[in-house]
C-alpha cells in the first residue's frame, strides 16, 4: 500500500468515525474491500446493544482482516448481541465464524438469498453492500428508518433460516 493510499484510508476512517459520533445521516460510499473493512470495523466499534449481519459467507477478505476481527472481539466482550445469517453458510477457515462460535453466536443459513449484504448497528447505523463481488456499497451513520427496513428484511429472512443450524463451526455448508 502506498503512503497516499494509506492516507486516503485514514482520512476515510476519520470522516466516518466523526459521522458516527455526531449521527450524520449522509451516505458514504465504499468501492473496495479496503473501504468495506473500515466501515465494518467502525460500525462494530460504535455498537452498543445489537448488530444484525446478513452476508454471503463471512469471507476472510473483509471479515478476517485484523482490524475487523479486533473490533468484533471488542464488541463481543462488551456484550453486544449478534444476529447473523450467512446465506451460503460460512467459508472454510472463516475467522469471524470462529469468533462467533467461541461466543456461542448461532449463524443461520437462509433458504432465501438477496443480492445484497448488510449490517445494522443499534437500529440506527448500517452498511449496505450493493455489489457483493467487489464489496461495493454505502453506509449511513444515522438512519433509523432505513436501518429498521433492513432489520425487518433480516427478520423475514431469519424466519426462513435454518433453525436447526448448529453454533457456527467455521465450516463450509454440506
Amino acid at each position: 500500500m502506498t503512503a497516499a493510499e494509506f492516507s486516503d484510508l485514514n482520512f476515510y476512517r476519520n470522516v466516518f468515525r466523526e459521522m458516527l459520533r455526531i449521527g450524520n445521516p449522509t451516505r458514504i460510499g465504499n468501492d473496495s474491500p479496503s473501504y468495506a473493512r473500515i466501515l465494518i470495523s467502525e460500525l462494530l466499534q460504535f455498537s452498543k446493544d445489537e448488530v444484525w449481519i446478513y452476508c454471503d459467507s463471512l469471507k476472510n477478505d473483509v471479515w478476517g482482516s485484523p482490524v475487523v476481527t479486533q473490533e468484533l472481539d471488542n464488541a463481543i466482550a462488551r456484550g453486544v448481541k449478534f444476529n447473523v445469517i450467512a446465506q451460503k453458510g460460512v467459508d472454510n477457515n472463516s475467522i469471524a465464524a470462529d469468533r462467533f462460535k467461541r461466543a456461542n453466536v448461532a449463524i443461520h443459513k437462509s433458504t432465501k438469498e438477496l443480492d445484497q449484504n448488510f449490517m445494522v448497528v443499534d437500529s440506527k447505523a448500517y452498511r449496505l453492500e450493493t455489489n457483493t463481488n467487489d464489496r461495493k456499497g454505502y453506509a449511513s451513520a444515522y438512519s433509523p428508518e432505513n436501518a429498521s427496513k433492513l432489520i425487518q428484511a433480516f427478520n423475514n429472512l431469519d424466519e426462513n433460516a435454518s433453525k436447526d443450524s448448529e453454533k457456527s463451526k467455521g465450516e463450509a455448508p454440506k
